[in-house]
This record gives C-alpha cells, structure tokens and sequence, in this order.
C-alpha cells in the first residue's frame, strides 16, 4: 500500500467522530489520540461530529480538550459552531457556546458570524438562541 493512502490515528479520530462512532472516538482517546489535530482545511473530529450531528461525540470530545474555538476572529477555516449552525443542530450549537465557541467571530470563507449563518441557512431556532447569546453577552459586558 502506498503510504499516502494510510490513515493517521488522527484521520482515523476524524472519521470515526464523522460517523458517529462513539466507541472508536473512546478508544482512540484512550490511546492518546489528540483531539485536537486538524486536517489541512482546519476541521478537527469536533467539526466533524458537529457537521454530522452526533451530541454524544462533541460532549466526550470537549470533556477530552477538544478546543470549542479552534481558530481565532476572522480565520478562514470552518468551525465546529459554523459547521452544527449550518447544519441545523441546536443542542451541539447549545453545548459549542456554552464549551466557550464565539458566536460574534467572523469564520469562514464568507467571514459571516455564527447569526449570519443561521439565517443564510434558514435555522430560525438556532437563530433566535443565537440572538439571545449574544444580547446577554452584550448586556452582561455594558453592566
């Protein structure tokens, strides 16, 4: 086989929280996989699992270090909480801000913020809890 074509435990890490395989994610952890490695586009096996919608697989994956913001304001790379945004996952984008993902940060290609997502992609639930995140946080900062 050439060794282009062979996966990393980190490749491996990535699919598996892709696939929802919560079992091959423990076990790989357990090995000392880190969770944090990115392929070359930036997605980590949090972005992933969060594309994919498995809340089991991004809870063990923030318990284990999994960083909830992986890049910083106005980085091109797709985020775990672009990523559960677009796809219409609630709970993930739920446990993504409350894990510390900043909902303000212009991600992404299209720079838009995690509010502009939702709306690109007609998410009015994700939306409207976005909405009040970052309406708390503005008050809580003007307090």
């Amino acid at each position: 086989m050439n060794s282009s074509h062979q996966l990393t435990p980190a490749a491996v890490l990535r699919h598996a929280a892709f696939a929802g395989d919560l079992r091959c994610v423990r076990h790989l952890v357990a090995e000392g996989v880190d969770v944090n490695i990115w392929e070359h586009d930036g997605c980590s096996a949090l972005t992933y699992a969060s594309r994919a919608g498995h809340l089991e697989v991004v809870l063990f994956l923030l318990a284990n270090g999994a960083w909830a913001e992986p890049h910083e304001d106005y980085d091109t790379y797709c985020t775990p909480l672009m990523e559960a945004v677009c796809y219409g996952h609630l709970e993930i984008v739920k446990a993504l801000v409350e894990a510390g993902a900043q909902p303000e940060w212009h991600v992404g290609v299209a720079q838009m913020t995690a509010e502009c997502y939702a709306r690109h992609y007609s998410q009015p639930e994700i939306l409207a809890y976005l909405v009040d995140v970052i309406a708390q946080r503005e008050k809580g900062a003007n307090s």
